[in-house]
């Protein structure tokens, strides 16, 4: 069942490989928002798992670091299910996730994924100040989408 207003934000990553760790630094600090209609996971890797509480959502924000893109500029881009499996083993594809989603619990919800740029994935902990920017600039961004939604009076259905 869908939960009118549900919002599920997934910051996935590897807080171990530096700039890995954007996406769960902005889970993290979306979790302190407390907000009672957003759900925050933050996986290391995108699993097939993760399909159940996919579709039980309204909205989907997927967050992970990356090359793509210009240091200090975050990527954003909507999401559509696709049916391509993931390309490797080390995790799955938000798209592909979205198409299980729907195939098993027969809904997939609206979803963006924000690509936070990063320079440095070696060991070690901590964020490049390219990252730690598009961090904030992911922050930001999630909030205001929040906002607008609720000005709206979508309650993100």
């Amino acid at each position: 069942m869908i939960a009118a207003g549900s919002v599920l934000l997934l910051g996935y990553g590897n807080e171990l490989r530096g700039d890995d760790g954007a996406g769960p630094r902005v889970a993290r600090e979306v979790a302190s928002w407390r907000l009672p209609e957003v759900r925050v996971l933050t996986p290391h890797q995108l699993t097939p798992e993760l399909a159940e509480p996919l579709a039980g959502a309204s909205l989907a924000i997927f967050v992970d670091a990356s090359l793509e893109g210009h240091p200090g500029g975050l990527w954003i881009r909507s999401l559509r299910p696709s049916p391509a499996a993931p390309t490797s083993s080390h995790g799955g594809d938000p798209g592909w996730l979205l198409a299980l989603a729907a195939r098993l619990f027969g809904h997939a919800p609206e979803a963006y994924l924000l690509a936070v740029p990063g320079v440095s994935f070696g060991l070690g902990e901590g964020l490049s100040r390219i990252a730690q920017l598009g961090v904030e600039e992911a922050l930001r961004w999630i909030g205001d989408l929040l906002h607008r939604r609720r000005v709206m009076g979508r309650q993100y259905a």
